[in-house]
C-alpha cells in the first residue's frame, strides 16, 4: 500500500474545506452566531490499493442504518445523519458548550479511476467506518 498523500485528490478536499469555512465565517459569524444543524463533514482518511480504494471515516454516534454510499464513474459520496443525542443532563440543566456536531452530513471523493458501484463493502468499528470500493476491471494501477 502507497501512504504518500494523493495530491489531485487532497486538493479537492482541501478546496471543499476552505469553502466551508469561508462560507461560514463570510455569512455566521459577523452575526455572532452558526447556523444550527449545520452541515459537518466528517475527517476521512483515504488509502489506494492494486485493486480498490479504501475510506475511512470518523462517524461517532452515527449508527449504520443511517449512513448511505453512493458510487458513480469516479465519484463516491458518503452521506449520512447523526441524531441529536439528550441526556438527563440537557434535559434539566443549561447548555454552557456544545462542540460536537449533528445533522447530516456529506462527502464527496473523487478517485483517479471509475469505481464498481456493485462491490462496495462498508463495516463499522468503534465509531470508524470503513469503505472498500472496488476499481472498474482493467484499471488496475
Amino acid at each position: 500500500m502507497n501512504h504518500s498523500p494523493n495530491r489531485p485528490l487532497r486538493l479537492v478536499l482541501d478546496v471543499d474545506r476552505h469553502i466551508d469555512a469561508a462560507f461560514e465565517e463570510l455569512i455566521h459569524a459577523p452575526w455572532g452566531c452558526e447556523v444550527a444543524g449545520s452541515i459537518w463533514q466528517p475527517a476521512i482518511d483515504i488509502y489506494e490499493l492494486n485493486d480498490a480504494y479504501v475510506v475511512e471515516a470518523d462517524l461517532p454516534g452515527v449508527l449504520p442504518e443511517r449512513v448511505e454510499i453512493a458510487a458513480v464513474g469516479r465519484r463516491l459520496t458518503l452521506s449520512g445523519t447523526r441524531d441529536t443525542v439528550t441526556t438527563g443532563l440537557s434535559r434539566t440543566g443549561r447548555s454552557l458548550l456544545l462542540e460536537r456536531r449533528q445533522g447530516h452530513f456529506r462527502r464527496t471523493i473523487e478517485f483517479e479511476q471509475e469505481v464498481d458501484s456493485q462491490h462496495i463493502e462498508m463495516q463499522f468499528d468503534q465509531g470508524t467506518l470503513r469503505i472498500r470500493v472496488l476499481k472498474r476491471n482493467g484499471q488496475q494501477t
